[in-house]
């Protein structure tokens, strides 16, 4: 009696089988007739390849497959096939390939346009715009000519004359007006200018740091300045966050606007 079985190959926790058709009575690891594919199971999922004709062929000849193999014939179809042979059919017509069905060749696309011919039709549609843009312009232009001419035509010959006219007559009046009350005697208005002691310290130029601290003193122009500086530059320099150089400045200021004689800056 032909067994199909597993035979164990491989080194220790490396495990793999082939597939063989051996006699029966032969031991496990014995003689084998032929081996018809291997199983591995330390894949995942594990791998399984048999040669199916073969398979087919000691089959049909009486050979019977262990628990093992034969899960695995089941899963491959073998038995279904194993049936067919035995009602005619040949081992060939069983395992050849499936023939792939002929493919449609799919229509070819349409030639797309080059890339001058796109140009071309672009630029001409522009151009078409264009010239009915100008057409429009001009027809719109010639309208609006009938109508002024119409307008002139049908005006009063005795329109009086636009107001910009008038206007213009009036400005040129004006100046003759003034020149008339000038030689009349008639004085101009005179603009009061500031007393020079009423500057404020801004107006002095004073750093905006030194006017601060002269205005929490109460010195608020330069008149008050003049008077402090009357009293005595030990008075001014006792006034908090003034010093040697404040005092200077200050009266620098008030020299350059005429308010301190270069002589009482040079005797102070």
């Amino acid at each position: 009696m032909v067994k199909i079985r597993l035979r164990r190959v491989g080194k220790k926790k490396q495990t793999s089988f082939r597939v063989v058709v051996a006699d029966a009575r032969s031991p496990r690891d014995g003689r084998f007739i032929e081996t018809i594919g291997h199983y591995n199971p330390r894949t995942d999922p594990p791998t399984v390849v048999i040669k199916e004709d073969r398979a087919l062929y000691w089959l049909s000849h009486g050979a019977q497959p262990t628990d093992a193999v034969a899960r695995m014939l089941e899963k491959m179809g073998t038995f279904e096939k194993l049936k067919r042979l035995r009602q005619g059919a040949s081992i060939e017509e069983l395992v050849a390939p499936a023939v792939p069905e002929p493919e449609v060749a799919e229509a070819e696309p349409a030639p797309a346009l080059e890339a001058e011919e796109v140009v071309a039709e672009a630029e001409a549609i522009v151009e078409a715009a264009a010239e009915e843009a100008e057409a429009a312009t001009e027809a719109e232009a010639a309208a609006e000519a009938e109508v002024a001419e119409a307008e002139i035509a049908e005006a009063p010959a005795g329109e009086e004359e636009p107001e910009e006219t008038v206007g213009a007559e009036e400005a040129e009046a004006a100046p003759s007006e003034a020149a008339t009350a000038i030689e009349e005697g008639e004085e101009a208005p005179v603009v009061e200018e500031p007393v020079a002691g009423e500057m404020s310290l801004e107006a002095l130029g004073l750093p905006t740091r030194i006017a601060n601290v002269l205005n929490e003193a109460g010195l608020q122009t330069a008149q008050d300045l003049l008077d402090k500086l009357a009293e005595g530059d030990a008075e001014f320099l006792a006034i908090p966050g003034v010093g040697g150089k404040t005092l200077e400045e200050v009266r620098e200021r008030l020299a350059e606007h005429g308010l301190l004689a270069p002589e009482d800056e040079e005797a102070a």
